[in-house]
């Protein structure tokens, strides 16, 4: 083959490469791009986490006198912990129907450039919205119920 190109085209070189290995290079770039952007959201949940952390402190410590006060009048575990996730539970759902429709915008242009893409659809974001609602209620959980179980006793006695 190479023979026969340098006798019709004596003035280029003859260069060949195997289809599989241009595609691979073409996409090497959406990989590389992946990865980044995996590496940056676990960066970003894990900040997420600590700052859900940070507040549940201290809305925990901004309730202590209430949270005591409801026990002492005969509140259950269950009842406090709603009243520390319902806060927390509304937040996270008005921040989710604001990011859904710029989220499923930008990913619908950037898959419209690709030649065979899939379409998105309500349950990516139904899995995300649980997957973001355990990842809050696990950090949430610990200081809940260390506030929940806590001596209604001690909140009360500087009062």
């Amino acid at each position: 083959m190479e023979h026969e190109w340098n006798s019709l085209f004596p003035e280029k070189a003859f260069e060949f490469s195997f289809l599989k290995e241009a595609l691979n290079q073409q996409y090497s770039d959406y990989r590389n791009f992946g990865l980044i952007i995996q590496s940056f959201t676990g960066i970003a949940i894990l900040i997420a986490c600590l700052g859900v952390y940070g507040l549940v402190l201290f809305t925990v410590q901004r309730k202590v006198k209430e949270i005591g006060v409801r026990k002492v009048l005969g509140a259950h575990v269950g009842s406090i912990l709603l009243l520390i996730y319902k806060d927390f539970v509304l937040l996270i759902l008005i921040g989710f129907a604001l990011a859904v429709p710029l989220s499923y915008f930008l990913a619908s242009q950037w898959l419209d450039n690709f030649i065979y893409h899939i379409s998105l659809d309500w349950i990516t974001f139904g899995l995300s919205l649980c997957f973001i609602m355990v990842i809050v209620v696990l950090t949430i959980s610990y200081q809940a119920l260390i506030a929940a179980r806590a001596n209604p006793v001690n909140s009360l006695r500087s009062e």
